[in-house]
């Protein structure tokens, strides 16, 4: 973490077109003389600075970005206690730093998969289910509509890294759908609507989401229902709320 949130730094002065000095002893330079740090030159002269995006899962990083960030994106799954969980935790982390919770821009990773058959919808999910949710540790977790412990902790163990985001056997025996229907978003445009507009309505301010992959024909069908339908439905929604 400490390392982790040295980059966050690092990253945030560069990008303010600041110069970081380098770390290395001097017994690693290569020859010669050598600068004393290094910025990013090419940035124009009064370009606002570029806000940094940090994709968080655990409690440590989800407040070491809310920290140093301008925006948090939560990779929690779709559950709304959970994202509210998340999205908590970076606020009081901010709070605490002395920086106002308001500023924070908050996002969510979410797999979205818009499709009238259900089952289509979540055999299209499972890949990437099996692929985010290995990385689903936040602890303390908030209540969930079961203990997903034996779920997550055979993804840990299981996960071949090797066939990374494609569809096995073990993401068949070890997702049951229940588990993909609260981790992802799958089914009806309604539905996938209904889903996203509660996290806008947790503070959720931005998206990235995820869809099909592997079946170009899914892909661009789904594809053609989330931009035309689903987030036009969002954007009006959230409008209202706002």
């Amino acid at each position: 973490m400490r390392q982790f949130e040295h980059a966050l730094v690092v990253l945030q002065a560069l990008l303010r077109g600041e110069e970081v000095a380098f770390d290395a002893a001097p017994e690693r330079a290569v020859g010669g003389r050598m600068p004393q740090g290094s910025r990013l030159a090419w940035i124009p002269e009064g370009l606002p600075k570029v806000p940094l995006d940090v994709a968080v899962t655990g409690p440590h990083v989800i407040a070491a970005a809310a920290r140093i960030a301008e925006r948090v994106t939560v990779s929690v799954g779709a559950e709304g206690e959970r994202v509210a969980e998340a999205v908590a935790l970076a606020r009081h982390a901010r709070q605490v730093a002395g920086l106002d919770p308001e500023d924070l821009k908050l996002g969510a990773q979410v797999i979205v998969i818009p499709h009238d058959d259900l089952g289509k919808a979540r055999a299209w999910a499972r890949p990437m289910v099996a692929s985010l949710a290995r990385f689903k540790v936040l602890d303390p977790a908030a209540p969930s509509p079961r203990d997903d412990t034996p779920v997550l902790g055979r993804l840990r163990e299981e996960y071949d890294m090797t066939r990374h985001a494609t569809v096995d056997k073990m993401a068949d025996d070890a997702l049951p759908d229940d588990f993909i229907d609260r981790f992802a978003i799958v089914g009806s445009v309604e539905h996938c609507v209904e889903r996203l507009v509660r996290l806008v309505a947790l503070g959720i301010d931005h998206f990235h989401t995820v869809g099909v992959i592997f079946d170009p024909d899914a892909e661009e069908a789904t594809r053609h229902l989330f931009v035309s339908e689903v987030m036009p439905a969002v954007r009006h929604a959230a409008h209202h709320l706002a």
